[in-house]
């Protein structure tokens, strides 16, 4: 049904007015009313001929309007209709029965529908394909309460295909200002939405990125304002509530700050609009956290700052280690700083005192600049090198015994002590002595404690872990120094005592050489003549000379550790005990012998007459050195296994046999040379300059070691260290007569090179019935063996000679006739010769000098042995 406006209500008003007029006029004309008068009706005819013209005029004039009225709204309606279909959106138009009046191309294509085909019908079964109205229609709320709504829901095709639209419904009025049913507008978010959830996925994506990085990311106001963290900062400043808006720096620190931090860097980018960094030292109740900020800009398309983005990082560990790193490239410059002393051209002690110099100098190192380096000396410690110390300190230190004070208990212990204040364990005072600490390490190395190295420390200091593995890199360094001069201190020494034991060694073998043919023409011409003629007593002294002589040279042999040892398992205690009364006698009145000797001595295997040698030459140095008298104590203990020598190595178990007096010491310097042979402080009349040598010696070929303590004015204490054996102990054989020399018929081809030598032994073997051929060198020998005719039974050859030596000789003769018996005869002894290379152990051989006797002996001894080939010298 059509509903008339009100322009068009008005005008048929009007229209019906005008006929009613019409109507009574002529009804007046027809009909006179009673007590009308004729002007009455005048008037009447006159107002309705007057009446008419006008009023079609006004009539003509409103359909007129109306006419306009209707094409202007047809053309409004058309360009209206023109710009419904041509939206981008589609809208409908519904009564209030909610059946569908219009509907737009846009409608028609969201729904794949002509929108004739909806007009007519109901929406909720159109729009979404329900039975009755939808129970979020936003029409129907628009109607109830003639307000707009909206809504997001779920359109239905014919197809059934689902998409999401967004319906915002407008309630419309009659002309009287009643609902007459709503317009709905509907778009389709079905790309809007599938945009919003991938922006939606890309920024959880993003936000999972960014909470997941190990840095920080807060954004930032213009004010500085916090307006969003990431996990990292939330876990970092979980007190930061963002919905506040707080600022930054009121928020990182704890307590909080009133004013900006002076190195923001997000003041400086809101400043420049740059990228700024800084580390921050943001205090926490954790403590000072170091932080790394990064302030970057947020701008808009023109330029202006929106706000910043701060990227923050933990660098707290970052920093100590690289402060760490920085520590260990200064330690390590200071350390190569030390390796680079060590290795200059200068004496020991001006070395050490360089580096001690070094290591109490170093900037962070927080020790006072005093100390000393002290090396061990036997059962003593001496200041080598010292910075920093008074008069007082260095006169009661110069010396130190091992145990006493810091210095002494840490070279007993090789174990390190640091004190933060003087305690019992300070046991050294002087005048003037301050509160102190110490730093105490041992310097160590070849597996024994050289010395310590001592720091002071000011009171109460209390170093860190790097400052004492600083100090302990520095005594290893310092430590390294000290072995090598030792080592060089006793390689030169092995290498003088080598030099003089070969040069020793060749001038017992000359000298053997020329004391077997004076022994020998001794005993020829003691055989001639009587015991009753005066030269008899004559030779008898020539032939003790000889013995004397042969003596000297067993000493020299014995510096040399050339001499031929009997080594056997005996009991030191009773060594000693059985040399005590030749002792006594020997020390004279005016020096008393003390003997501490620890029971049960464990057994050495030495050769107990060599052993002997030295406990006699031991006690003679001693009373040398007491020219008024005093004690001489010999003592002997048992080291247990773990226990150190007397150079300080680990060793054991082990015999320790010390020798003290209480004579007048020897300097620095006599103690370097006191072992060499020939070297003495006695009057040149009185001494050879041997025993000391001759101890030495010993005591290095039985495996021992020997150390000497001693200063000027207080004696000097003489330890010799012996391995321990397990062996039973064997008591000492007097030793045999000499029996008859045995008598022979063999024949012998002898060489040697000196005559006297050669003459002497030739005349003794044919004393004994031999038949002997001789010869002065290999060659001659050589073609004696080379004579079909000559029968020889047994070669006696010298070892060293011009030409062939003796092995060479052997060697060429046993070519020549095998099965040959061979006997050296030398002036050095079997271990040396082995030791040169020289012979084969097992061979024959018989050292120079030797009697008559002893040589016939040994050549009836090999004559008499199963045949066995020779063995030669080495090839």
């Amino acid at each position: 049904m059509n509903v008339l406006s009100k322009t068009d209500r008005i005008l048929l008003l009007k229209i019906i007015a005008s006929i009613f007029v019409l109507e009574t006029v002529a009804h007046l004309l027809a009909h006179r009313l009673p007590g009308a008068t004729d002007s009455a009706l005048l008037d009447a005819l006159l107002m309705a001929l007057l009446g008419t013209p006008v009023f079609w005029f006004w009539v003509l004039r409103e359909q007129k309007a109306q006419a306009d009225l209707r094409r202007s709204t047809q053309e409004s309606e058309g360009r209206y209709r023109t710009l419904v279909e041509n939206l981008g959106t589609m809208v409908s138009l519904i009564g209030k029965d909610f059946r569908i009046a219009m509907v737009n191309a846009e409608g028609g294509r969201v729904f794949r529908k002509a929108p004739a085909v909806l007009a007519g019908k109901e929406c909720f079964r159109e729009f979404e394909k329900r039975d009755a109205v939808c129970p979020h229609c936003p029409g129907k709320k628009a109607m109830e309460t003639g307000r707009p709504c909206g809504v997001e829901t779920i359109g239905v095709r014919d197809d059934g295909t689902r998409f999401e639209v967004r319906v915002n419904a407008y309630p419309c009025f009659d002309a009287g200002g009643e609902v007459s049913g709503f317009i709905e507008l509907v778009e389709d978010l079905t790309e809007s939405k599938a945009a919003q959830r991938a922006l939606r996925e890309s920024e959880e994506r993003f936000r999972g990125v960014v909470d997941n990085i190990e840095v920080g990311v807060a954004l930032l106001s213009p004010n500085m304002e916090i307006l969003s963290l990431n996990k990292r900062m939330r876990e970092w400043f979980p007190h930061i509530d963002v919905g506040r808006r707080p600022v930054c720096y009121r928020s990182y620190n704890t307590p909080p700050r009133d004013e900006v931090c002076s190195y923001c860097p997000v003041v400086k980018t809101l400043a420049d609009g740059e990228v700024h960094e800084s580390v921050t030292e943001t205090p926490t109740p954790a403590g000072i956290v170091n932080y790394r900020v990064i302030a970057s800009p947020l701008k808009d398309a023109g330029g202006g700052i929106l706000g910043v983005i701060e990227l923050v990082e933990d660098v707290t560990q970052e920093l100590k280690e690289g402060a760490r790193l920085q520590a260990d490239l200064l330690r390590r410059s200071r350390l190569n700083e030390l390796l680079r002393l060590s290795l200059e051209p200068v004496p020991t002690a001006q070395k050490l005192e360089r580096m001690l110099g070094c290591v109490l100098s170093t900037p962070w190192f927080a020790v006072e600049r005093k100390g000393c380096v002290m090396l061990r000396e036997g059962s003593a410690l001496r200041m080598a090198a010292q910075i920093g110390l008074s008069d007082p300190i260095r006169a009661e230190c110069a010396l130190l015994p091992l145990g006493r004070c810091l210095c002494g208990r840490v070279a007993e212990s090789g174990e390190e002590e640091i004190t933060a204040e003087l305690d019992e364990r300070h046991e050294v005072s002087y005048p003037g002595i301050v509160p102190h600490g110490h730093m105490t390490l041992p310097l160590k190395g070849g597996g024994e404690t050289l010395g310590v190295l001592n720091m002071y420390l000011p009171a109460g200091a209390n170093l860190d872990a790097d400052q004492r593995e600083f100090a302990r890199a520095a005594a290893g360094i310092i430590s390294g120094v000290v072995l090598l001069a030792r080592s060089e201190e006793r390689l030169l020494h092995a290498l003088k005592m080598d030099a003089v034991g070969k040069l020793a060694g060749g001038i017992a073998h000359d000298f053997n050489n020329i004391l077997a043919a004076i022994k020998g023409y001794s005993e020829f011409l003691l055989n001639s003549v009587a015991s009753g003629d005066p030269r008899h007593q004559d030779l008898l002294e020539v032939a003790k000379a000889a013995d004397r002589g042969a003596g000297l040279t067993r000493q020299l042999l014995a510096f040399s550790r050339r001499q031929v040892l009997s080594p056997r398992p005996v009991d030191l205690n009773e060594v000693i005990q059985g040399c005590a009364k030749m002792l006594s006698c020997l020390l004279g009145a005016g020096i008393r012998l003390e003997l501490r000797l620890e029971p049960p001595s464990a057994g050495v295997v030495v050769d107990q007459g060599q052993m002997e040698q030295c406990i006699m030459n031991l006690a003679l140095n001693a009373r040398d050195a007491m020219p008024e008298g005093g004690t001489l104590t010999i003592a002997t203990a048992n080291l247990p296994a773990g226990s150190r020598d007397v150079r300080g190595k680990a060793a054991g178990p082990v015999v320790l046999l010390s020798v003290t007096d209480t004579g007048t010491g020897m300097s620095a310097d006599v103690l370097s040379h006191i072992f060499e042979p020939f070297f003495s402080t006695k009057p040149k009349d009185k001494g050879t300059g041997l025993g000391l040598a001759t101890v030495y010696g010993i005591v290095k070929q039985s495996g021992g070691d020997i150390e000497v303590e001693s200063s000027p004015g207080k004696g000097s204490v003489f330890k010799v260290t012996l391995p321990a054996s397990a062996a039973e102990c064997v008591p000492a054989q007097p030793p045999a007569a000499e029996a008859p020399a045995p008598l022979g018929r063999e024949t012998l081809l002898l060489v040697e090179d000196e005559e006297a030598v050669r003459t002497v032994a030739e005349r003794q073997l044919s004393a004994a019935g031999y038949r002997v051929f001789s010869a002065s060198q290999g060659e001659d020998a050589l073609k004696v063996l080379d004579r079909p005719e000559t029968r020889v039974d047994l070669l006696v050859t010298d070892v060293i000679m011009p030409g062939l030596s003796g092995p060479e000789l052997a060697a060429e003769a046993l070519s020549r006739r095998p099965g040959l018996r061979v006997l050296y005869i030398s002036g050095h002894t079997g271990g040396a010769l082995l030791a040169d290379d020289l012979l084969e152990e097992g061979v024959c051989l018989l050292q120079k000098p030797f009697s008559a006797g002893a040589l016939a002996a040994e050549v009836r001894k090999i004559l008499d042995a199963p045949p066995k080939p020779a063995r030669p010298a080495k090839p």
